[in-house]
């Protein structure tokens, strides 16, 4: 068997070794930080969106929330019913006559 014989790098091999070594690491911290898709930078973005996602989440089953109560009240109680057809879609009864006034500007 042949023994390998480990020869000491010279000093210029030493320093290309050096920054051979400097280069890979920026290259490691910069992937890190800006990987397309789980880069520090891009999961950042995505931890954002979630929460504007979230907030729009909560927004919306309020606002659903509101409209139930909406329809439940409009289910039950008459004169809420009555209320609401007169304002929202000008209607009246058979003996009421609805008058519609023009704003001056």
């Amino acid at each position: 068997m042949r023994r390998r014989i480990r020869q000491k790098l010279n000093i210029r091999q030493q320093h290309l070794l050096h920054k051979i070594v400097v280069a890979a690491v920026v290259i490691c911290f910069l992937w890190v930080l800006f990987a397309p898709g789980m880069g520090f930078f891009s999961l950042r973005k995505q931890s954002h969106k979630m929460k504007k996602l979230s907030k729009e989440i909560e927004e919306l089953k309020d606002r659903n929330s509101t409209l139930q109560s909406e329809i439940d009240l409009l289910k039950t109680d008459l004169e809420h019913f009555e209320q609401v057809a007169r304002e929202k879609y000008d209607l009246v009864e058979e003996d009421e006559v609805l008058y519609k006034l023009k704003k001056d500007k």
